[in-house]
């Protein structure tokens, strides 16, 4: 069983579920989702989560629950710690663009994967598991339940969290 995170750098003409169907043919894998939709037409990089690093957007939805409800927040928080230890492999630190914009002229702020990766780590991890999230309301509430830090301590201990293992 393959666990991580995968950056597949997507071909024109074929859409999401294409990629996701033919990498899960490769890993001999079902356990496996895209973070985001590219338009079939369009080309660029698509984060895929293969395996155990799916559960993460599991507990967020609750899909792993018995009362799963597709429209109703019934989701866990979620704490990520040691969000600085991932790694990615290839050479996708420069062929991911992330963008920003201030709404104002000029505003466009350009980062590539390695600068996120180095510098921001906390918005990198937050933006590939909040991407696997459904772009609703719904989505929005499940958004404000995943918190990220870049070490093994966290301000939430007095919740008693239980740990969820990801290899």
């Amino acid at each position: 069983m393959h666990n991580g995170v995968l950056l597949i750098d997507k071909p024109a003409g074929f859409t999401s579920r294409d990629i996701v169907n033919q990498v899960g043919k490769i890993f001999h894998t079902k356990k496996i989702g895209h973070t985001g939709t590219l338009d079939p037409m369009a080309t660029g990089v698509l984060i895929l989560c293969i395996g155990s690093y799916t559960k993460l957007v599991d507990n967020l939805t609750s899909k792993n629950k018995a009362i799963y409800t597709p429209n109703v927040d019934c989701g866990d928080y979620v704490i990520v710690v040691n969000d600085d230890k991932v790694k990615i492999t290839g050479d996708q630190d420069f062929k991911k663009f992330y963008f920003s914009h201030s709404q104002f002229p000029g505003g466009l702020r350009v980062r590539s994967t390695k600068v996120m990766r180095e510098q921001y780590t906390v918005e990198w991890v937050e933006k590939a598991i909040c991407g696997m999230l459904p772009h609703t309301k719904l989505g929005d509430v499940q958004r404000k339940h995943l918190f990220v830090y870049e070490g093994p301590d966290h301000p939430h201990a007095a919740q008693k969290p239980v740990e969820l293992k990801v290899k």
